[in-house]
């Protein structure tokens, strides 16, 4: 297997020092995109999705320009840990927006996990983990919305089976979806479909269901 150069190598020890990465932090990103622990072992066909992580986590790449580069060339090709500062911090504000958080929040979440008063007073390292903490916390309320939708859906459905009235306004009986009229009109494939549990497809079933029956 061909190995990243040394060249390549030297950039990925660059952007790790820009990001501010800790060597804990910049293995277990390894191991994540390259499945490896060390940079010398990174496949050649890894290099270009690792590089993107990087640029994703907020260091700028800038190819080298032919010719003999100019002072401003060189200062340019990475940002500072300032620059890098600047958008964590804009990384953050930008999920409390999501959140419907303000910045007060941020710096509740700095406070708690590393005791400084305020999130722009962290260093690179802990204003990232109060991003990822965010982003963590971000799809958990997302999940326990859908969650909660999910049970209010669960509701309308079970109200169905355990009622007496069909969609025609018949009598039906308490567990069945539809009367007896209702049901034997559905074509076969939907009859089986209404045999699944409520958490394994009747929902959509009943649904479809319903269509087929016009109401």
């Amino acid at each position: 297997m061909s190995y990243i150069s040394r060249n390549q190598i030297a950039m990925i020890q660059i952007a790790k020092n820009q990001l501010g990465l800790s060597d804990k932090d910049y293995r277990a990103l390894l191991v994540k995109v390259a499945g490896v622990n060390t940079s010398k072992k990174i496949p050649k066909y890894k290099f270009t999705k690792l590089k993107k992580e990087l640029q994703a986590l907020g260091w700028v790449y800038i190819p080298k320009k032919k010719g003999k580069r100019t002072d401003t060339d060189k200062e340019c090709q990475y940002r500072t840990p300032s620059d890098i500062k600047s958008v964590y911090i804009a990384k953050v504000r930008g999920i409390l927006r999501e959140l419907d958080k303000t910045i007060i929040y941020g710096d509740g979440v700095m406070k708690n996990m590393f005791g400084v008063d305020r999130l722009e007073f962290g260093d690179n390292d802990q204003i990232f983990k109060v991003y990822q903490a965010l982003c963590v916390y971000k799809n958990r309320q997302k999940k326990i919305k859908e969650n909660i939708k999910m049970d209010v859906e669960l509701k309308f459905y079970q109200e169905k089976l355990d009622n007496e009235e069909c969609v025609c306004f018949d009598k039906k009986k308490k567990g069945r979806p539809f009367c007896y009229s209702c049901y034997a009109r559905l074509p076969d494939n939907l009859q089986q479909a209404l045999f699944s549990t409520l958490t394994n497809g009747f929902p959509q079933a009943y649904k479809d269901a319903v269509k087929f029956l016009g109401y």
